[in-house]
């Protein structure tokens, strides 16, 4: 049931957001080997994963004030 929750939460992400949080959170490669992987820099990754972690804490609470309401 969470792991449905979670897939619907990174299917909401924009591409390269959900591209990365797939690689490094779900798949557990580094930061390093998945901008080899899509052709970024490093750090591109790493901001990419911050943005992505924003927008799913938003996602969040929107779920979360919907099922209060």
């Amino acid at each position: 049931m969470i792991k449905e929750g979670i897939d619907e939460l990174v299917a909401k992400l924009p591409d390269r957001q959900r591209q990365v949080i797939t690689l490094c959170v779900l798949q557990d490669i580094s930061p390093e080997d998945a901008g080899k992987r899509l052709r970024l820099k490093e750090e591109s990754v790493k901001s990419y994963i911050r943005m992505a972690v924003k927008n799913l804490k938003k996602y969040v609470n929107e779920t979360g004030e919907e099922g209060t309401a």
